[in-house]
């Protein structure tokens, strides 16, 4: 009998990949055993955090990584990030953001039930069409914001697994700058 059996907890045939709502993935033997042996001692997690988000930049080419509990956990520090910068004072008076950047642009065929997430850091969500760049460089020249993408049209990586992102950007004259 597994763990979940004696819960009551009826085990399922997950088709879709890694998602949070499903528990995420199976996780690999090696996994499975680093996690043994890491709850064996204690460690600064601030410490931890900063090596794996190392070991993260060197693995994917990305200026940073950092591990969340899941996808929820994902676009609230990434929304919180756009919105705060590296200010810490900002980020302590979340989800107060009056006088920060507080507009997240989602094209509508790209709203689910992880809005709440980006929505808890306090900033107001602009829902758009679903093809966006032709009403944003007319509704917001000139101004920053951040726009999540991701759903059934986001990009996937190489195991298929969707990709969400939160992309800081700032619309020029009918240009897209992404910074």
């Amino acid at each position: 009998m597994n763990i979940y059996e004696e819960l009551g907890v009826k085990p399922i045939i997950n088709a879709v990949g890694p998602a949070t709502r499903l528990s995420g993935s199976i996780m690999r033997p090696e996994v499975a055993e680093a996690m043994r042996q890491a709850s064996e001692c204690c460690v600064d997690i601030a410490e931890l955090q900063a090596r794996a988000g190392e070991v993260i930049a060197e693995i994917t080419g990305a200026e940073a990584g950092y591990v969340t509990s899941g996808a929820a956990a994902g676009l609230l520090l990434g929304t919180a990030a756009c919105v705060t910068g590296l200010d810490p004072g900002k980020m302590n008076r979340l989800p107060d953001t009056r006088g920060m950047k507080n507009e997240v642009i989602m094209a509508r065929s790209h709203r689910n039930f992880y809005d709440h997430a980006v929505r808890s850091v306090g900033i107001e969500l602009v829902e758009v069409g679903d093809r966006p760049p032709p009403r944003l460089q007319h509704a917001f020249p000139g101004q920053e914001f951040a726009m999540q993408r991701g759903g059934k049209s986001g990009r996937r990586s190489p195991s298929g697994q969707r990709r969400w992102s939160m992309l800081p950007m700032r619309i020029h004259s009918h240009r897209w700058r992404w910074w």
